[in-house]
């Protein structure tokens, strides 16, 4: 009975080994394509910044460009920044969608990014600005002031480029403790 009751644990600890080796082999696996889908999705989006600056110069009239951004709203848009010919500071918004065509800003005839940064301060002087970018929504230039208000909302204001008005905003609250 013992040599019975010997070989039946050895048959055991043998399962538990192997099931154990399969449970850790799986989490190898997993995470191995994790961290490849992880740094493949990176490089996209970086691939996809330098296409977007390489196709406002080949697409529009900007000649260099000093910085790109990405805005995802209802649809989504690489934000090149740049200069034309003639030294004129340009904006332009680069769908990502390819049915949609580029949107081109002069920086001199809109809302300047400071200035729409100063117009919501002066409404909000409470508040913590925590970003602000350009965005595009609904085919109109805007500027994303995103912020914590005086009752710790976080949110997304946005402002006309043309008038700086505000055209949208998104007030979110935290429902867990902190």
């Amino acid at each position: 009975m013992r040599r019975r009751d010997y070989s039946t644990r050895k048959k055991r600890l043998s399962l538990i080994k192997l099931l154990v080796l399969i449970a850790v082999a799986f989490l190898l696996i997993v995470c191995i394509a994790v961290t490849v889908l992880y740094k493949q999705t990176i490089h996209d989006r970086e691939n996809g910044f330098a296409k977007a600056a390489s196709k406002a110069i080949d697409q529009t009239e900007l000649v260099s460009m000093s910085n790109v951004e990405r805005f995802d709203g209802k649809k989504s848009y690489f934000i090149v920044y740049g200069k034309s010919k003639d030294g004129a500071k340009k904006i332009a918004f680069m769908p990502v969608s390819k049915n949609d065509k580029p949107i081109i800003i002069d920086e001199s005839k809109a809302l300047s990014k400071q200035q729409a940064v100063k117009e919501w301060g002066n409404e909000c002087s409470s508040c913590t600005l925590i970003s602000s970018t350009a965005a595009m929504i609904d085919k109109e230039p805007l500027w994303e002031i995103t912020y914590r208000d005086q009752s710790d909302y976080y949110v997304f204001q946005y402002l006309s480029m043309k008038d700086g008005k505000t055209l949208e905003t998104f007030r979110l609250a935290q429902t867990t403790n902190r």
